[in-house]
């Protein structure tokens, strides 16, 4: 999700004309769906219960914050 996010960030500010609003539209609705996926798919609620290491779904959850932004 780290180099999404910074691919993401650069295309908007060059700006790069092969990144449209249509597809930064369509990237946002995925990332809408992949944060709900992460949020209440039931493997995801078994590794925040995990209690063994920090949850790898923070890690993405912070770089979909700044694409979202």
């Amino acid at each position: 999700m780290t180099k999404i996010s910074s691919s993401i960030m650069i295309l908007r500010k060059v700006p790069a004309s092969a990144w449209t609003k249509d597809l930064d539209d369509k990237m946002n609705q995925w990332l809408v769906q992949y944060v709900n996926w992460l949020e209440n798919n039931s493997l995801a609620a078994e590794e925040k219960a995990s209690t063994k290491s920090a949850s790898p779904l923070v890690s993405p959850l912070i770089y979909i914050d700044l694409i979202r932004r």
